[in-house]
């Protein structure tokens, strides 16, 4: 139990940190992402890909770079 405790909150930490990066006024890249998270680059698009169609964020892309709206 103690387990799937540590891997819900290292998601949550996770999807925080994400939620914190795109937030800045600058936004984040997808290199920036991954090396927050640890996560490849297919994962990192997929990730954002749901906060869209959940549409939990409003997010747009400029000059490479995601950024919440």
């Amino acid at each position: 139990l103690k387990a799937v405790e540590k891997i819900a909150t290292e998601a949550a930490t996770k999807k925080l940190t994400v939620i914190s990066l795109l937030s800045r006024e600058q936004g984040a890249s997808i290199e920036e992402l991954m090396t927050a998270t640890g996560w490849q680059k297919h994962s990192v698009r997929g990730f954002i890909s749901n906060l869209k169609k959940r549409c939990e964020f409003e997010i747009k892309v400029v000059d490479s770079r995601y950024c919440l709206k």
